[in-house]
Formats: structure tokens, sequence, C-alpha cells
């Protein structure tokens, strides 16, 4: 119990040290395999630790993509050019979907308490 309370901690510390997409996507992704991992073991404790990790990582992943300038669109009625966003182009880069995107920034801009209620209804489920 010990060591699964040292892990968590550590995974909440690197978390908070992501300071790119890519960085916070990877936790989010290794927190997923967990959580799938501890379902087919039956280790409850596990899910819920490795499903908090996920959800925050999401939350973080989306305070992320918030904070990137959404440069606005080009006339597309004169060319058929149309330039990739810095916003468009970290979607890409880490293999994420709009909806998903649009998901986690939904996560990010929870007030906290809300937050908090939605890691526990995740972790429940």
């Amino acid at each position: 119990m010990a060591t699964q309370l040292v892990r968590y901690e550590q995974a909440r510390y690197a978390l908070a040290e992501c300071q790119r997409v890519d960085e916070v996507k990877d936790i989010r992704d290794k927190a997923a395999a967990m959580a799938a991992y501890a379902r087919q073991a039956k280790d409850t404790e596990l899910v819920e630790w490795a499903t908090e990790i996920k959800v925050r990582a999401e939350r973080k992943c989306g305070e992320l993509l918030s904070a990137i300038e959404r440069s606005p669109g080009n006339r597309t009625d004169r060319t058929s050019y149309e330039p990739v966003t810095r916003y468009q182009q970290a979607l890409t880069e880490n293999n994420l979907n709009h909806m998903a995107a649009n998901r986690m920034q939904q996560l990010a801009s929870m007030p906290d308490e809300h937050f908090e209620t939605a890691v526990a209804t995740a972790k429940d489920t």
C-alpha cells in the first residue's frame, strides 16, 4: 500500500511538472494502460488510482491546449491553401481528435470542486 501511495505521489508530481502536451499525453496513456491491466487483474484500488491519474492528466492536457493560440482562419474562397495552426499541429502530433481535445478543455475549465466530483465519479465507474 505504501509503495502505491509513493508511486501515486510521483505520478502527480510528474504531471504537475509537465509543460508540453506530449508529456501529459504520455502520462495519460500510461495511466489508461495501467487501469486496463488492473481491471484484468481485478485490482480495484489500482484501477481507481490509475483512473484518477488519467483524468488529472486529461485536465492538464486541456489546460495546455487552451493556452495554445488558435490563429484565425484565412479566407478559403480565394485559395485552396489552409495554413495549419499551432493548435491543429498539437492535435495532429499527439494523435488527438477535436472531440477529445474539447472534452479535455472542458475538464480544465471546471471549477475545482466540480472537477474533484468528476474525478470521484470516474473512479467509482
